[in-house]
């Protein structure tokens, strides 16, 4: 390497990431007591005593113990460096983990009635109160407690604090909530705010955020932020990549907003309460400040007169919308297209990445969507006079999810492979017969409640699925299907084997009543005809299926038959293939 790069020969590693390192020959051993020390003396622990076992597994909340308030930064402080020593100390791992995480509803429920009552034990009299509280608290500790604090021994008083919290949070909270904002930069605090504000309750994925909140093409403290805010517990990241935070956590930014401006709520960076947009657009007292609104117009109590329909007593037509706009819903949209000037950049066929018209009860077609290179997910579920789609949807490298259920398709057809598509969904579609979509990478199939027949040989590239969902058993029994096929189909659970075993068996039942024999007359038409592979079924899978009875080795003295191997099935199956064979035998 030193021949390719400048670089400087600073000896053996001492240190990495805290960490004393030890090198030998042949292993390098990390060694965690200078850092652990470190650790003691910063918290003022250095001349503690060790301990066989870090925490008592028995021990019990008494209400005693947490007279004294804890500074919550320090105890955070001191979790996060224990959890950074316990990666390698399985024997604290369990205990630690403990400590940092969240409650689960009984343990909030007994810590509860513990603040609350001085005791550990429910008092059923305030059952459905105390479950409101840790519906409330979902889980943390901190609000647990201080709820806790709060209550009385008079109903009254519970319902007004909780009904109260709807509004106003408490202030211990809050604060407890400002420390974790105020340890943000800028650009953190902005994104948090935006989550929030904005787009908690959309299931938006990190990658649909980025490209909302990024402000160039190269920008990447966007993906730096989330990363951040995930690492400070202030959001979640499921599996699928998308984006949740806590309700508590969401309100107390809420609240952090409303105290930019507690008078004018158009002085404030984002709008979210549905009176205060009402205020701010019907007196127009809108500023610059305003970064997004978002509104729930149903709630809104002066508009409670008009129905899902829209507004009737809209004008025909929109003034403008801002040219840097990113994201614009409107559900149940009341005019028939968007105002001639409607030009917004941002918001262009190439650049979107989801379209959701389900619901749209007129819908006959769907326009050509070739230009969509981005689009990642297309809803069109519940459009009953949709009868087909567009071919362009299937030239989209980056389609992943793709949602038809509900309507009226006849055939849905490709020749092409989607590389991309994860996920397709065709329920209910019950006049849809021809089906042929593959794709390498399909995890979920769902063709339940339709009239789809037989599967094509291009089911062999769908070596990815997980999960099928097949027509109802009734549906089965009046098709005249022959041929199941899921070749190489090595992923698919449990639930979908079973539904391929159920289906074959069904059809070859049904099959072999309506053919039990062969009839006298025009018997080579019948032979053409059914005379070749009568009924195909490829079992998915890596085990052989309960058809297996048993097996045997041949040692016929018939040079033909020697060596053979015999497999006897449960069932009469005139002819079985394996591309796959693994024989064991013993010496």
């Amino acid at each position: 390497m030193k021949d390719a790069f400048e670089m400087t020969d600073l000896g053996r590693m001492t240190f990495f990431l805290s960490m004393q390192v030890y090198q030998k020959q042949n292993e390098i051993f990390l060694c965690q007591e200078k850092y652990a020390n470190e650790v003691l003396k910063k918290f003022n622990m250095a001349g503690c005593k060790p301990a066989a076992t870090p925490m008592n597994q028995k021990e019990k909340f008494c209400k005693e113990d947490g007279a004294e308030k804890v500074d919550e930064k320090l105890y955070r402080s001191l979790i996060g460096c224990v959890m950074y020593l316990s990666a390698s100390r399985p024997d604290i791992l369990h205990a630690v983990s403990l400590l940092s995480r969240e409650l689960n509803s009984s343990e909030a429920l007994e810590l509860l009635s513990l603040y609350a009552f001085n005791q550990n034990h429910l008092d059923m009299e305030y059952y459905k109160l105390l479950k409101r509280v840790v519906n409330y608290s979902q889980g943390i500790p901190l609000v647990v407690k201080v709820l806790g604090h709060l209550c009385e021994k008079d109903k009254e008083v519970w319902e007004s604090q909780l009904d109260k919290l709807k509004n106003m949070p408490n202030i211990d909270i809050y604060n407890a909530m400002r420390l974790s904002y105020d340890d943000l930069d800028h650009k953190e605090q902005k994104i948090l705010l935006d989550l929030a504000c904005f787009f908690m309750g959309l299931n938006m994925k990190v990658d649909h955020i980025k490209v909302l909140l990024k402000d160039s093409e190269k920008d990447d403290s966007v993906a730096v932020g989330l990363e951040r805010l995930k690492d400070k517990a202030l959001i979640t990241i499921s599996e699928d990549n998308v984006i949740s935070m806590h309700d508590i956590k969401q309100e107390k930014a809420s609240e952090i907003v409303r105290l930019e401006s507690i008078v004018d709520p158009g002085n404030r960076s984002r709008l979210m309460h549905p009176d205060d947009t009402y205020e701010v657009l019907k007196y127009n007292k809108g500023t610059e400040a305003i970064r997004s609104i978002r509104a729930d117009l149903s709630v809104i109590r002066k508009l409670h007169k008009y129905n899902q329909d829209g507004f009737p007593l809209l004008p025909c037509g929109l003034q403008s919308f801002p040219v840097e706009l990113r994201y614009l819903a409107w559900m149940h949209y009341p005019l028939k297209s968007l105002a001639e000037n409607f030009s917004v950049e941002n918001l262009n066929l190439v650049n979107l990445k989801e379209v959701k018209v389900s619901g749209s009860e007129n819908l006959k077609e769907l326009p050509d969507l070739s230009e969509a290179t981005n689009l990642e997910v297309l809803d069109i579920n519940f459009c009953p006079q949709l009868t087909s789609v567009t071919p362009s949807i299937f030239s989209l490298n980056r389609l992943e999810r793709l949602s038809v259920a509900y309507c009226s398709l006849t055939k849905i057809t490709s020749k092409n492979h989607l590389s991309s598509l994860r996920y397709l969904n065709l329920e209910s579609c019950k006049k849809l017969r021809e089906f042929s979509v593959a794709s390498e990478n399909m995890i979920e199939l769902d063709l339940s409640s339709t009239c789809v027949n037989a599967f094509t040989s291009s089911f062999g590239y769908c070596t990815a699925l997980k999960t099928v969902l097949f027509p109802s058993v009734a549906q089965q029994f009046n098709e005249n299907r022959k041929e199941v096929l899921f070749w190489n189909c090595l992923k698919l659970d449990e639930d979908s084997l079973k539904a391929v075993k159920l289906n074959t068996h069904i059809n070859l039942r049904k099959f072999a009543y309506q053919h039990l024999s062969a009839p006298d007359e025009n018997f080579d038409d019948y032979n053409r005809t059914y005379g070749s592979d009568q009924v195909k079924y490829v079992y998915p899978g890596r085990s052989v299926p309960e058809l297996t009875f048993y097996i045997t080795v041949s040692d016929d003295e018939d040079e033909s038959k020697k060596d053979s191997i015999n497999i006897y099935m449960s069932n009469s199956i005139v002819w079985a293939a394996s591309d796959h064979v693994c024989v064991i035998y013993d010496q």
